[in-house]
């Protein structure tokens, strides 16, 4: 069981047995976050599981507040992940569970741990549990054997969720059990594909750094292999050629991981080594945007006066990191539903759909990013926040 669901069960329990009855505010998400030794992501996403029961809802300026009133629920899961017996609404037999995969990083960790990861498996899972059925995680390699691992679960795996850079012969093994099957995060021409609109992203984050007066934008991209950072280079690639600007080879660089050391160790490398410095870096996320800003700060520039930053998921770590990072927001929760969605349509229909499907994302400005002090350009501010 993952800490956020011990959180909502020991406080739907508190709620259920009238230990914090109706009209009681419950407290802040930092001090049950303090209480149960957790961040306020976890506690975040308690909440989000009472709210949908309708034992709790949020009050602008007040908090969170109980509205359990001890009427019975309407088919309640006995816990997070465990359905019920009803029908599913898509007239597929909520009976069965879902398979969440998940490769391991190259650097062998579990990046369920990672927060995109883990807010995509809670909003996939609260989709499941609407639908009738209980979802299941693990991690699959490109030396794992998929009914391998499926027959280790011990449930009766009725779909699965191939979650970033799954090996194709995984997906070419459901095809040939007859498992329906959809890909989020990356993309196949032999299934569902369900991705962020990775060029837009990048594109109109370059796009903003130029109308700013920047010129000598550099990228810093996680692992090349990855669909996703083919398709938010390109995005770079595109807004520089239309605006007629070179992007030097020494101004695309990659850290050997997507995490916060690798950022900040390509960017000091680049720091120490290049001859021209850039003005503006264009992370493909945020934990190497994070790395990247510590390095430049670590060199002794200012952030954003000398170099301006953005990222990518705007997650947490980009609204609390010093300065606050700018960066461009996926709609999880949209990405998870159109995952969900297009898996049931096969299970319902009987046939694999190979299709692609893009969420749109969103910039969002903060305090990273300045205008390029070497120029007169005026600042594009009525790009902040727009929607590409």
């Amino acid at each position: 069981m993952f800490l956020y669901q011990k959180v909502y069960s020991q406080l739907k329990d508190q709620i259920i047995r009238g230990e914090t009855p109706n009209g009681t505010i419950l407290p802040s998400e930092r001090e049950l976050g303090e209480i149960y030794h957790v961040d306020r992501t976890t506690i975040r996403k308690a909440f989000q599981i009472l709210s949908e029961e309708n034992l709790v809802s949020k009050h602008a300026g007040k908090g969170t507040i109980v509205t359990y009133t001890g009427q019975p629920q309407a088919a309640p899961p006995a816990s997070p992940g465990v359905p019920g017996p009803q029908a599913s609404p898509s007239g597929v037999c909520g009976n069965g569970t879902i398979a969440f995969l998940l490769p391991k990083s190259n650097r062998n960790s579990d990046r369920i741990t990672v927060p995109f990861y883990s807010q995509l498996f809670s909003c996939v899972e609260t989709c499941c549990r609407r639908l009738g059925f209980s979802l299941m995680y693990s991690t699959l390699d490109e030396t794992d054997d998929l009914q391998t691992i499926l027959e280790q679960n011990g449930s009766r795996i009725t779909g699965i969720m191939f979650v970033s850079n799954i090996a194709e012969k995984h997906i070419d093994q459901a095809i040939r059990m007859a498992i329906p099957a959809v890909l989020t995060n990356s993309s196949s021409g032999k299934t569902s594909s369900i991705v962020a609109d990775n060029f837009s992203g990048t594109y109109g984050a370059c796009q903003h750094l130029i109308r700013l007066g920047h010129r000598d934008i550099c990228v810093l991209n996680g692992i090349e292999q990855y669909h996703s950072a083919h398709e938010r280079l390109e995005g770079v690639l595109s807004a520089m050629k239309n605006h007629g600007l070179p992007l030097p080879g020494e101004f695309i660089i990659s850290g050997d991981s997507w995490e916060f050391e690798g950022g900040f160790d390509a960017v000091s490398s680049l720091l120490r080594q290049s001859r021209k410095l850039p003005t503006g870096i264009i992370a493909f996320n945020d934990r190497l945007a994070s790395g990247a800003l510590q390095a430049v700060q670590q060199a002794g520039l200012r952030v954003p006066e000398d170099i301006s930053i953005i990222g990518f998921d705007n997650s947490e770590l980009a609204m609390y990191s010093v300065p606050r990072l700018s960066s461009v927001e996926i709609n999880i929760p949209l990405m998870a539903k159109a995952s969900v969605a297009s898996l049931f349509s096969q299970m319902k229909l009987g046939e694999t759909i190979p299709v692609k499907i893009q969420v749109p994302v969103s910039y969002i400005e903060r305090d990273s990013v300045a205008e390029a002090r070497c120029s007169g350009e005026q600042a594009g501010a009525e790009d902040a926040g727009r929607e590409f």
